[in-house]
């Protein structure tokens, strides 16, 4: 399924080291859909709530959205950069979060190591605010994961 963007989605590459964690997981509590009710994204059974997805790829504006194992995800170079999962939870790989975003529930093992969870709608500021520090946000995550698919698999 192509997803709106400026270019056409790079999925995370299955064979960066960077994205192994996040596919591991992703690939656990994947599933095929079963039930002609079920809602998928390419193939699989959606684990991200519609108006979550539909907000992350509005967050992701300019960035051509993927999906792995029936998930969102936002790839730069191949290598992951964020992720929209559940109803409410973005994860975006970046070096730190910033003091003023809203953390979201923990996904463990991801947030354990170079992954963080943010509130999708960060209730503590006005909504604009929110959606201008989110976007932000992701965009500093895309622009990690590019730094880090420039450096040959395996390091």
């Amino acid at each position: 399924m192509t997803r709106r963007g400026r270019s056409a989605p790079v999925p995370p590459d299955p064979d960066r080291p960077e994205n192994l964690a996040l596919l591991d997981y992703l690939r656990a509590h994947a599933a095929r859909p079963v039930e002609p009710y079920d809602m998928e994204l390419d193939g699989w059974q959606l684990h991200t709530h519609p108006d979550l997805e539909e907000r992350f790829i509005a967050l992701a504006s300019g960035h051509a959205v993927g999906s792995a194992y029936g998930v969102p995800v936002l790839s730069a170079g191949g290598v992951a950069a964020a992720v929209a999962y559940g109803t409410s939870i973005i994860l975006v790989r970046v070096p730190a979060l910033p003091g003023n975003v809203e953390p979201g529930e923990a996904l463990v093992p991801l947030t354990d190591g170079e992954w963080f969870s943010v509130s999708a709608w960060q209730s503590g500021i006005p909504q604009a605010d929110g959606t201008a520090c989110l976007s932000a946000l992701v965009r500093e995550a895309a622009r990690h994961a590019l730094g880090l698919s420039r450096n040959p698999p395996g390091r």
